[in-house]
């Protein structure tokens, strides 16, 4: 899609030679996507001009139970929480354990915002510590934290706070 939301480029993995069962996809730079095989349990980058497929990762062990990127690093959690990051190049960086959690944002220190028991809490992976970030909703479905704004989301309205993270 464009930036008005126009379509531009149809991408069918079914099509592709080798069976592909998407799991994760996410932007990456340069016209690439990053994907994840499910079957092969392998990340990899996607050339949306070339049409080609990159496989940059060796098989993981433990499936992908979360997962964001940014452009130059794509970042997960495995099913026994240990949080990992790869880079365009390949390498793959284990970055911690983290706490058990409902829903979870990676801040751009590396650090996570969690939700637990409709609790938010500021992980610090350096430390490994957990601190509650003290807000007045009691009820959240989601949360979304950017450039020190942290966006509460109930069911009945948006609630946004200003927040400065340790």
């Amino acid at each position: 899609m464009d930036n008005q939301l126009n379509e531009i480029k149809k991408i069918d993995f079914n099509l592709k030679s080798t069976p592909i069962t998407l799991e994760a996809v996410a932007l990456s730079s340069q016209n690439q996507i990053w994907i994840y095989d499910g079957i092969s349990s392998k990340i990899g980058l996607y050339n949306v001009n070339t049409d080609t497929i990159k496989w940059i990762s060796t098989m993981l062990e433990n499936p992908i139970s979360y997962y964001e990127s940014d452009y130059t690093h794509f970042y997960w959690t495995d099913v026994n929480l240990n949080l990992y990051r790869i880079s365009i190049y390949g390498t793959i960086e284990k970055l911690g354990n983290l706490s058990k959690f409902d829903a979870i944002q990676l801040t751009k220190n590396g650090n996570s915002i969690y939700k637990t028991d409709d609790k938010l809490y500021y992980y610090d992976l350096t430390s490994k510590s957990s601190s509650k970030i003290a807000i007045d909703e009691k009820i959240i479905s989601k949360f979304f934290f950017r450039d020190g704004i942290l966006s509460i989301f109930t069911q009945n309205e948006i609630t946004n706070y200003k927040i400065i993270l340790p």
